[in-house]
């Protein structure tokens, strides 16, 4: 699977990694079995997003950093995951900001927090702080105007971007509107957000019907993208659990 994903792709989120650390011949696999180039974008284990929610994960965090290392050039960013009832009060903030200004430099730090409350100033120069990516969620939990604001300022030298709705609702809306053809807004507001940031990373969901699949390649076709196979190592026939993207 991740040997033909790799020919139609240049990077894949890795959802397995949320639920725990990789094996290490597991990882050696994923990086000997793409082409150079290639990416992989790996969720932080919930262990430390949503049990211990930002406080003290120490070791679990060292123990998976360096197991992910070995992916060498081939590590991209590195997904924090907000648990969805993680409020912006006081104590969570408090929280939060301990964590962001402790976490180990040489990293692609991404965050992704899913309540409103979050999308102040005050986060966004945090983050801008530490070159950590606010992720730019087309979800239920931020509004349009805040989309759009980290569009034109975003808070790393990269960008992170989850089109996470069940039905693709941007996408799948601009498709009607446009009788039949991906309306072009994604890649305007992408070639403007390049004015930016070094690269842009963006993953879609994967849905049963494979509406995910698709409006990846639409959109790949929008922005003019076309990603080639170059040659690997190792056997091909390694699996990333992409539940999620």
């Amino acid at each position: 699977m991740l040997g033909e994903y790799a020919q139609r792709f240049p990077t894949v989120e890795v959802d397995d990694t949320f639920y725990g650390i990789p094996p290490e011949p597991v990882v050696r696999l994923w990086r000997d079995s793409v082409p150079a180039g290639f990416s992989f974008a790996l969720k932080a284990p919930q262990q430390v997003t949503h049990e211990q929610r930002f406080a003290g994960p120490g070791g679990l965090l060292k123990r998976f950093l360096e197991r992910i290392s070995i992916l060498e050039e081939k590590l991209g960013p590195v997904l924090l995951l907000a648990p969805i009832g993680f409020e912006s009060n006081d104590a969570n903030r408090a929280a939060l900001r301990v964590f962001v200004n402790t976490l180990p430099s040489g990293f692609l730090w991404a965050l992704e927090l899913r309540h409103a409350g979050w999308f102040t100033e005050d986060i966004s120069d945090m983050f801008r702080s530490k070159n950590v990516a606010m992720v730019i969620g087309e979800n239920r939990w931020v509004s349009r105007s805040s989309v759009l604001k980290l569009m034109n300022e975003p808070t790393a030298d990269f960008a992170y971007i989850r089109w996470a709705s069940r039905s693709q609702t941007v996408l799948s809306a601009e498709r009607s509107a446009s009788n039949g053809h991906v309306s072009t807004k994604w890649g305007e507001m992408l070639e403007g957000l390049s004015s930016f940031v070094k690269t842009a990373y963006g993953y879609f969901n994967i849905n049963a019907d494979g509406n995910g699949l698709r409006s990846a390649e639409e959109l790949q076709r929008t922005i003019g993208q076309q990603w080639l196979e170059a040659s690997v190592s190792g056997d091909a026939a390694a699996s990333v659990d992409r539940d999620a993207f």
